[in-house]
């Protein structure tokens, strides 16, 4: 349930968020449609592996790439880089910053959307 209702939200969110930042910063020819290509292979890799979290133990106790929920967000910032490069033709400076900044607003709502249904699951809304 957390995976699909994270993977709309943050579909939706970062398709505005990347049309925002190529319309206004990195590429004039870049087009709406191009953010939401951009958006969606990175969500889809991240909900597969919010989905698949709790069936894959952790790897290491501690670090940067612990759990499956770190290598996907890894992952899909690995793609948000590539697909942002070819499609705004920027240079990679730019893309890491603008990706950067859409990894940590993807986790910001992956987090608040994981409180707010726990939220309804504890208040018996969520049934």
């Amino acid at each position: 349930m957390l995976a699909l209702i994270t993977f709309v939200i943050n579909s939706v969110f970062l398709t505005f968020y990347f049309s925002a930042v190529m319309l206004d910063r990195l590429s004039k020819r870049t087009l709406h449609v191009d953010a939401l290509k951009i958006a969606l292979p990175g969500t889809i890799i991240f909900s597969i592996f919010i989905s698949l979290s709790p069936l894959v133990p952790p790897l290491t106790a501690y670090g940067p790439l612990s759990s499956s929920i770190d290598i996907g967000i890894t992952a899909a910032a690995i793609v948000w880089v590539v697909l942002t490069k070819r499609y705004c033709e920027s240079g990679w400076l730019s893309t890491i910053v603008v990706v950067a900044v859409a990894a940590v607003l993807c986790v910001i709502f992956m987090t608040f959307v994981d409180k707010f249904l726990a939220l309804l699951e504890g208040s018996g809304m969520l049934a």
